[in-house]
């Protein structure tokens, strides 16, 4: 390993070890389970709008959409135009509402308007389409990393999903 990889791992340790240290400071203001997520109710729609739409970005995307153009053309395009403006609808009529009612999630809504069966029923149908998510989220940055480590791919899969 020359001195080029030497510095992507020492790049990379800087970069994982200042995300630990943020993290660890900002979350000891964390006192209750809606400051954790509702940032006590201080934060404007609007911010959290921004967040969710910058939420959606993953290295997926940025990794992703420029091969998925190459290969079949830049009709793809058009899913990355209309993105943001999916989003902005999104931001200034879902979230508002959302902000509005007083709830933490969009789960704890669908308890009170329809029931706990239809919590517990999205719930489920959330967390299993998010794991099959996270598996390319982490497969996709996992094969880059492995090209700047050396590692194998199979190894940065379990650094990024310890981290």
């Amino acid at each position: 390993m020359g001195n080029f990889g030497i510095i992507n791992w020492i790049v990379l340790l800087v970069y994982f070890g200042a995300m630990l240290l943020l993290g660890s400071r900002v979350g000891k203001s964390n006192t209750s389970t809606e400051s954790y997520f509702l940032g006590s109710r201080k934060i404007p729609w609007w911010a959290i709008g921004l967040s969710v739409m910058a939420t959606q970005c993953s290295a997926v995307s940025f990794i992703g959409m420029p091969g998925w153009g190459y290969t079949s053309g830049l009709m793809r395009l058009t899913y990355t135009f209309q993105f943001p403006l999916v989003m902005v609808i999104l931001m200034v009529t879902f979230v508002p509402f959302f902000y509005n009612t007083k709830v933490v999630s969009i789960y704890e809504y669908l308890e009170k308007r329809f029931g706990p069966k239809s919590r517990t029923f999205m719930s489920v149908i959330f967390l299993l389409s998010r794991g099959l998510q996270t598996a390319v989220v982490l497969f996709g940055p996992a094969l880059a990393l492995s090209m700047i480590t050396g590692l194998d791919p199979k190894i940065t899969i379990l650094i990024m999903g310890a981290f």
